[in-house]
């Protein structure tokens, strides 16, 4: 399958690496095929590229690189569907919000994207009653710091 994308140019997928969104994605509801695609350069970035709409790629990280205390626990009634009997099959990505100054760039622990590597199947979770928030910022937060602030007080 040829995916056209503003951002990444002409994409080749397979069918199986097409991921399925049955619910859409919060604000693209109709758009439910999408492919994960490493970002050039970096092993961190991915994106996620929508199938049918050229112009509709998030920048994704995994959140867990960046914030080894994130914890989530995943609302069984959001993603029901997309829950394995085994947790490695799990992918959980963070959207990040990339500014013009790039020490800005945030990254959203509330909302994560949750991914089925073995159903092929993916959904974006809201959680509710969390401490995180959609603005995290993507660099460390104390100069010398070794990690990123992510934990709930």
């Amino acid at each position: 399958m040829i995916i056209k994308s503003t951002r990444l140019g002409e994409l080749t997928a397979e069918a199986e690496q097409i991921i399925t969104f049955p619910r859409g994605l919060p604000g693209f509801e109709r758009e439910r095929q999408f492919v994960i695609c490493d970002h050039p350069g970096s092993r961190s970035i991915k994106w996620l590229q929508s199938a049918c709409d050229p112009d509709l790629a998030l920048v994704l990280v995994d959140p867990f690189e960046f914030y080894p205390d994130y914890h989530i626990d995943i609302p069984e009634d959001q993603a029901g569907e997309v829950l394995p009997a085994n947790a490695d099959e799990l992918a959980v990505m963070s959207v990040l919000t990339v500014r013009p100054e790039l020490t800005r760039t945030t990254a959203n622990l509330v909302a994560p994207i949750v991914v089925n590597r073995t159903k092929r199947l993916g959904v974006q979770v809201i959680l509710q009653g969390t401490c995180y928030s959609t603005r995290h910022p993507l660099v460390p937060v104390a100069e010398g710091r070794a990690g990123y602030e992510a934990r709930c007080s």
